[in-house]
């Protein structure tokens, strides 16, 4: 699914994929409202509901995996499409979080080590 969207939106597609790993593995402060489904946002992309309200689907079409990856890789074309061409990823993932964020945040800084050390893979396909 992806990769699809990767080329769908011609997007690089490891870019969603550590959004997306640093989504799924870091943090459970929502877990419990997840449960109940009233958290704010929706993995596997976190996005936000709340914020985007219907822009990419209702709460019910952010619970489709893939409708959720093409939601988060559209928020990420965005911001691409709006800063300038070569900007870092640290910086572009600083922004997914947080669309006003002035200066790199540490999600960015993680997302960024996740994009370089690509922990999706097995170490034999490195």
């Amino acid at each position: 699914m992806i990769d699809r969207v990767a080329r769908e939106l011609m997007l690089d597609g490891r870019l969603i994929r550590a959004i997306m790993y640093m989504e799924t593995t870091h943090g459970y402060y929502d877990a419990p409202l997840a449960i109940l489904g009233m958290n704010k946002s929706v993995l596997p992309m976190n996005v936000n509901v709340e914020y985007w309200g219907s822009t990419f689907g209702n709460r019910q079409a952010m619970n489709d995996p893939y409708k959720n990856i093409r939601a988060g890789a559209e928020i990420l074309k965005r911001i691409t499409a709006n800063v300038p061409q070569g900007t870092s990823v640290r910086h572009i993932a600083t922004l997914y979080n947080n669309i006003n964020a002035q200066r790199v945040s540490d999600y960015g800084a993680r997302v960024e080590k996740i994009y370089l050390a690509q922990p999706w893979l097995r170490k034999a396909e490195k």
